[in-house]
């Protein structure tokens, strides 16, 4: 399963960032111009969310085409897809993968609201690892993400992100 996520995630990306990595080759004296790579988590059905995000970092990180930034919504849950029989508490991936950068509670249940604001575009590519019952962007920041898109900007979706916002 590691190493299906890893190659799914370099696939894309290597074909989506094609155009640009070639841009920066042309000149051998110097190294590639590396892209900027944004993860964005917080909510999500699979409770070890902030593992797998934590993975999709290093294995990005591991390419050296890519410097990485992850960004955490305000609103964090954990998801149902944990089973009780299972040895690690369901806060565990949580506690074990904060991010220092991003102020967030902790709730047991989807939230449905959020004041997640952003500016998209000092990156290349968007990768979303966002689930079943991610709250709705506000406005501004739907409008700010279909403006990136229009103008060039990647997206990939993870897994369970196919299914983000309904």
């Amino acid at each position: 399963m590691k190493r299906l996520i890893q190659f799914m995630i370099i696939g894309i990306l290597a074909i989506s960032c094609k155009e640009e990595a070639k841009k920066s080759m042309d000149s051998p004296e110097k190294a590639p111009t590396k892209l900027k790579a944004l993860i964005l988590d917080g909510q999500n059905n699979h409770y070890v969310w902030p593992k797998t995000t934590m993975m999709m970092k290093d294995y990005l990180e591991e390419t050296q085409l890519f410097e990485v930034d992850i960004h955490r919504m305000d609103s964090v849950w954990l998801g149902i897809k944990y089973n009780e029989t299972r040895p690690e508490p369901y806060t565990s991936y949580i506690e074990k993968y904060p991010l220092d950068s991003t102020k967030y509670v902790v709730s047991h249940q989807p939230i449905k609201t959020s004041d997640f604001i952003f500016d998209f575009t000092q990156y290349d590519v968007v990768i979303s690892n966002l689930g079943a019952e991610s709250p709705l962007w506000p406005k501004a920041t739907r409008t700010n993400f279909e403006n990136y898109i229009a103008n060039g900007g990647g997206f990939v979706i993870v897994h369970a992100a196919n299914n983000a916002w309904g």
